[in-house]
């Protein structure tokens, strides 16, 4: 247990896995119990995987479980996206809201590279990377009730993609809005 305990403290603090092994050897030469397996870069690799597997999984049910107050209903949900450069890379955030524990809840569910910039490819963008969190397509049409973003994407009409994507109507529930500059 120890073992996947510190494979934990060194992905979430971003350490390099080598240090994962010299850490191992830190526990063991303290006294701590460590066993004899899984102390090489490859299980952190593999632990790295199933750690991120287990929280979409997480996640993805607490957007989709049914909610008491809406009906045994899932809560309905809102996107919301922006292209940010890093390095001479352009990546489109993507991030899902919600109503968890009666609070407004958001999470950032990806942030894939944003290579064809047109309405139709962010809109698919966006919609690819809230699925790969393990939405469906069908729950995102039934429960997705607002869409927020700049005013980049309302020139490109990335809200009426959606709709398209969706196979909503042009004019639907789907709210879109986006943080219009004061005058």
């Amino acid at each position: 247990m120890n073992v996947a305990r510190m494979a934990y403290v060194t992905i979430t603090e971003g350490d390099s896995f080598r240090r994962f092994e010299r850490n191992l050897s830190v526990l063991a030469l303290s006294g701590a119990l460590v066993g004899d397996l899984n102390h090489s870069r490859k299980f952190i690799s593999s632990f790295a995987i199933c750690l991120k597997e287990e929280l979409l999984a997480r996640l993805s049910y607490l957007i989709t479980a049914p909610r008491g107050c809406f009906g045994d209903k899932p809560s309905p949900m809102g996107a919301a996206t922006d292209k940010v450069t890093l390095g001479r890379r352009t990546l489109q955030a993507a991030s899902v809201s919600t109503l968890i524990d009666g609070k407004i809840t958001v999470y950032l569910v990806g942030a894939p590279p944003a290579i064809t910039k047109t309405g139709a490819a962010l809109a698919k963008l966006l919609l690819e990377t809230i699925e790969a969190v393990g939405l469906p397509r069908d729950f995102v049409k039934q429960n997705c009730v607002s869409l927020s973003t700049d005013g980049e994407y309302v020139n490109l009409g990335v809200g009426d993609k959606l709709n398209a994507l969706l196979g909503l109507e042009e004019v639907s529930i789907l709210r879109y809005s986006y943080d219009r500059p004061s005058p």
